[in-house]
């Protein structure tokens, strides 16, 4: 693509649609054993950041990234690609890429190319988001990547949650500027496929969807929303590992939100069940305590581990579409209501193990008691002391 044409608005668009799912499936992942264990898939090397050739994008430790071409994926019917329709009889061709990281995240994309009008754009963006098959399809080939790895998995579990992102990449134009002209010239269409909406959008949704613009060039910009990212980039490779691993915390926080809920409901239970119950025995509160622990040292831990996994010191550019990706996705909003949920669980146990402490004291005061009226009553019992 020589140039955008701003003035006609027929341009046509070439590039590519990155398709991301997130899941977590385990609780750790033991990435060297893993390595060993893959089959099928092509190791990809580490992930070098533009401009600074002798550093790359920090993940501690370096996510497992694989990649496997020539994919054939049947969507149905629904999948329309504008001028150029890609889905035949073998199915629609894609490149597949797997992040795995050691905190149990687990990220799979789906790479097409298209070109055609924006229009075009709109409804493959539409057409994706409404397309289950893809989503099953990612489930079933993340359920089998997990069949082969399992054993370096410590407990393995495909969990029911899922964080699903599209991004966009469009080649970038030659001449300066282009790209953010050519963006506010056609604002109410990018926003429509930012939001994969059909119908036209109010002027406060497109402004809206438009707000989080970074450019590192002057033939560059990326467009971050919560739902979607638009770029103009010809090398886009560490802006996509970057939206990835933001929507892939967005997935594991709220997980563990959904974690702690459970942890949530199951201590307070235990609470009122133990608390009303009649008299306990000393350590009839051990259970309690030791599995509102765990919960809380699981939910701590996996917490410190997503939300410390990405560095992004050597590089101004990539952390400033990561702090507008992660505004999109709320994630301060996500960690704040899980460290609200970590001192809810953290008081609950106080007051258990209060409980506990309680029934210990009333256990020993009766054990005084009955000593005392042991002594008082072995004087007169006949015999005693001869």
């Amino acid at each position: 693509m020589e140039a955008l044409d701003i003035e006609t608005g027929n341009d046509v668009l070439r590039g590519d649609c990155i398709v991301l799912f997130a899941f977590d499936v385990g609780q750790s992942v033991d990435l060297a054993r893993a390595e060993t264990m893959v089959v099928g898939f092509e190791r990809l090397d580490r992930l070098v950041v533009r401009g600074a050739a002798s550093t790359e994008i920090q993940a501690v430790p370096r996510p497992l990234r694989l990649r496997r071409v020539g994919e054939q994926l049947r969507l149905g019917e629904r999948l329309r690609l504008g001028e150029q329709p890609r889905v035949g009889e073998q199915g629609l061709e894609v490149a597949l890429d797997v992040w795995v990281y050691d905190f149990g995240g687990l990220s799979v994309a789906y790479r097409f190319t298209h070109a055609g009008p924006l229009a075009t754009w709109i409804e493959l963006a539409t057409d994706v988001l409404a397309s289950r098959e893809l989503v099953q399809d990612a489930r079933a080939r993340v359920a089998a990547l997990l069949a082969s790895i399992s054993s370096a998995i410590e407990k393995p579990d495909l969990s029911a949650t899922l964080e699903d992102y599209v991004i966009f990449r469009f080649d970038p134009p030659s001449a300066r500027g282009a790209a953010e002209r050519w963006c506010d010239a056609r604002a109410a269409d990018l926003a429509r496929l930012l939001r994969a909406e059909a119908g036209e959008l109010s002027g406060q949704e497109v402004a809206d969807a438009l707000s989080s613009r970074v450019a590192f060039g002057t033939t560059d910009l990326a467009i971050v929303d919560w739902n979607a990212a638009v770029l103009f980039d010809s090398e886009p490779e560490e802006l996509v590992a970057v939206l990835e691993f933001a929507n892939l915390q967005l997935c594991e926080l709220r997980f563990l939100d959904r974690q702690l809920d459970h942890a949530l409901d199951q201590a307070y239970e235990s609470l009122i069940r133990r608390v009303w119950r009649g008299v306990h025995l000393p350590g009839a509160f051990d259970r309690e305590l030791a599995r509102v622990s765990r919960h809380q040292v699981d939910a701590a831990v996996l917490y410190e581990r997503v939300t410390n996994a990405l560095k992004l010191y050597n590089d101004q550019y990539l952390a400033r579409v990561y702090r507008q990706a992660s505004t999109r996705l709320r994630l301060a909003e996500w960690s704040a209501n899980i460290l609200r949920k970590l001192e809810t669980l953290d008081g609950i146990y106080q007051k258990i193990q209060d409980r506990a402490e309680s029934r210990r004291m009333e256990a020993l005061e009766w054990i005084i008691i009955v000593l005392i009226a042991i002594s008082m009553v072995l004087p007169f019992l006949p015999g005693y002391g001869h």
